[in-house]
């Protein structure tokens, strides 16, 4: 289960948690917003965390509306109680796993970057230090793992399940017929300015493209051919050739292509971009992907949406069994989760 994952599963958890209790005047930074077993929350931890994600924010050009922040501190708060809660069930082999993923994400990241120096001023600029940053990952991480094994790990969709989804969406798993062609292209456009050359000068330029054709027809290899007088840029150098289903191509193209047997040079076809002669060099027919094949899609897929249904359910029971509560200094959700943020620059 990826991060973001996660991250979007929490906070539609969000809208199953009871309204919290209104917000006392001038917290001290010691005073306690979220406790249970294995949880305890401060106001300065609150802050702390909601700066840096502020700050993270306003370098994306993203704040919440001035409206809406006690419900971003209520779903920041929130989130922070599943990390420490998950962090509180973690074993050692899960706090392992995190540490050798978590790590590996940061190189990643570093590997990414100009240099290892852009790469901590990108997170200072972030209101992160390297070791803050690495917490968080770690941190974030780890609730990962911990779901995976208490609840990904229980999951198991039925054969059953996993067929009647391959039998009701067959065209998902259906490969449309394609054609691969080499074309020559003598081009009717100004190269520098896109506009169609003169009358005159096209109709010169349908007489080489009808030689080329004849020469090719009369056994002078295409490929040649195209590598020494094809105007198309895209595909001259691989001897002009495409791979396409219908509806990828120019109507034009498509309808001559798929109307050759291998083999087969077109008649000059003429396009807006200027004159074309195709060779048919194979037909793959329409074929339907076997139920093996896609199994682990299917599968995947399955999980992906089992685990958003039950996350929820999943993360009111870890508070539950923690004893979690919210004190009457907690922010509290005013607006409905997706809604608490606008773009501000």
């Amino acid at each position: 289960m990826n991060s973001s994952a996660l991250r979007n599963a929490m906070m539609i958890a969000l809208a199953c948690s009871l309204a919290l209790g209104a917000a006392a005047a001038d917290p001290a930074d010691t005073d306690v917003v979220a406790r249970g077993k294995g949880v305890e929350i401060t106001v300065k931890d609150l802050n702390t965390a909601y700066e840096r994600l502020r700050t993270s924010m306003v370098n994306a050009g993203t704040l919440p509306a001035p409206e809406a922040v006690e419900a971003f501190r209520a779903q920041l708060l929130d989130r922070m109680v599943v990390m420490r809660l998950c962090e509180s069930r973690a074993t050692e082999v899960d706090r392992k796993r995190a540490q050798f993923e978590s790590n590996a994400l940061i190189e990643g990241m570093r590997n990414q970057a100009n240099s290892p120096e852009d790469f901590e001023k990108q997170l200072a600029r972030e209101g992160h230090t390297l070791a803050s940053f690495r917490q968080d990952r770690f941190l974030e991480t780890l609730a990962n793992t911990v779901v995976d094994r208490e609840l990904k790990a229980t999951l198991k969709p039925s054969p059953e399940e996993l067929r009647k989804r391959y039998d009701e969406t067959p065209e998902r798993w259906t490969i449309p017929e394609t054609v691969k062609i080499a074309q020559l292209l003598i081009s009717t456009r100004n190269p520098n300015t896109g506009e169609d050359l003169p009358e005159e000068t096209r109709k010169q330029r349908l007489q080489v493209t009808q030689d080329l054709r004849t020469r090719a027809e009369k056994g002078e290899d295409f490929g040649t051919l195209i590598r020494q007088h094809s105007e198309d840029s895209n595909s001259k150098a691989r001897r002009g050739e495409y791979v396409f289903a219908r509806g990828q191509m120019l109507l034009e193209i498509e309808a001559a292509a798929f109307s050759l047997k291998p083999g087969q040079l077109s008649d000059v076809v003429t396009t807006q971009f200027g004159y074309h002669v195709l060779r048919l060099l194979e037909r793959t027919p329409e074929k339907k992907r076997s139920f093996e094949e896609v199994e682990p899609v299917l599968k995947a897929q399955w999980m992906s949406e089992e685990l958003s249904r039950r996350l929820p359910e999943y993360l009111q029971k870890i508070r539950t069994d923690a004893g979690v509560e919210l004190t009457a200094i907690a922010p509290k959700i005013t607006a409905p989760a997706g809604t608490e943020t606008k773009p501000r620059r």
